[in-house]
């Protein structure tokens, strides 16, 4: 419970901008997993140091925590094993190595097939690593390969469909966070095709979310779309002009609101 307690906290730290407290966070439930020798906690503590070693603009860092649980990402510790495989996977692809990761990728589908769930998995939510956020990883592991925007595309546009499903059943597959992530993949993979109304359409409701809600990893990816419309292609165009200019307002409501919410 101290494992869980500990791997949350640092979850919300990691929402609220402060990768140093996360990471600090994040140690003291291995520590607890350790203590428990309960690997599917290793697993996903490990799955969950990577995923903030991420966003912070650590990848490096990421790939070393995914190697650490990678001998005991098996289908006896739950889909914790598909989520270390995953978040592996776009670590990888971030880093320039797309046949690594698309190896990964293929393991993380393995993985699902042959699925035992633990333990953990029976709490549901964070513990559970449903298949719409397979499909969200998937999709961002392919928009950082070149040469892959379609398939991004198509990945991104199902772990969408899948979350707006999981939202109008009130499964708790469903994230707001995660589904906001595959649209903002969805919208960079279209800018990436050169369909900017498409990619708008993708991040309007992203674009739409309250100040309270823009955590770091929903802006982040935001940004990363922001970073696709300013190529060469793009000068003189009026929609990408206003399109890079909501983002920009939108992503600086997000430092005042979550400071003062401290």
């Amino acid at each position: 419970m101290s494992g869980l307690l500990s791997m949350m906290l640092a979850k919300a730290s990691h929402d609220l901008g402060d990768p140093h407290a996360a990471m600090k966070q994040a140690r003291t439930a291995f520590i607890c997993a350790d203590n428990a020798d309960h690997n599917g906690l290793r697993v996903r503590v490990r799955a969950q140091q990577s995923l903030m070693a991420y966003w912070a603009g650590w990848p490096t860092e990421a790939a070393r925590y995914a190697g650490l649980a990678r001998d005991l990402a098996t289908e006896h510790t739950g889909t914790a094993a598909i989520w270390l495989m995953s978040q592996s996977a776009r670590t990888w692809a971030s880093l320039g190595d797309g046949e690594r990761a698309l190896d990964d990728l293929q393991q993380a589908a393995a993985l699902r097939e042959r699925l035992s769930p633990d333990d953990l998995d029976d709490l549901g939510g964070l513990m559970r690593f449903a298949h719409c956020r397979q499909l969200y990883y998937g999709a961002e592991t392919q928009i950082w390969i070149p040469g892959r925007e379609e398939q991004a595309q198509q990945v991104a546009l199902e772990a969408v469909t899948l979350y707006e499903a999981a939202a109008a059943e009130g499964s708790d597959d469903w994230a707001y966070q995660d589904e906001a992530g595959a649209r903002a993949d969805l919208s960079y993979s279209r800018v990436s095709l050169g369909e900017i109304e498409g990619a708008t359409q993708a991040l309007e409701p992203v674009l739409d979310l309250p100040a309270t809600k823009r955590v770091a990893g929903v802006v982040n990816g935001v940004m990363r779309v922001h970073g696709a419309l300013r190529g060469p292609d793009y000068t003189g165009s009026r929609a990408v002009a206003r399109l890079r200019q909501e983002i920009e307002s939108y992503s600086q409501t997000l430092a005042s609101a979550l400071t003062t919410g401290r």
